[in-house]
């Protein structure tokens, strides 16, 4: 793929299925987060985030917007985890699913 690249940050692009992906530790001393790209996963905008998840229960989140990341990770948080749909700066569903632990 040849992603754009802005202020020295390569960019989404859509019309290539490239979409943001990023997991964010919850738990532990330490603020990591894992940031990439995923194909084949079609979405043309906004996010989706869940801490569901078999061995770590961390925030994962897949975007076609980073604004709209933000908005499901910031909800997802505030529900203590679950899943949460963001579109245009808001949410559009979400579900209260809170992580062990």
């Amino acid at each position: 793929m040849n992603l754009p690249v802005r202020d020295g940050e390569i960019c989404i692009n859509t019309g290539q299925d490239a979409t943001k992906v990023a997991v964010v530790a919850r738990h532990g001393i330490n603020d990591n987060i894992g940031r990439g790209f995923v194909t084949c996963f079609g979405l043309k905008r906004g996010a989706i985030a869940s801490s569901v998840g078999h061995d770590s229960h961390n925030i994962c989140v897949v975007g076609a917007s980073e604004a709209d990341m933000a908005v499901a990770i910031n909800r997802l948080i505030e529900l203590k985890g679950g899943f949460v749909v963001a579109e245009g700066g808001v949410v559009r569903g979400n579900w209260r699913f809170p992580s062990p632990g």
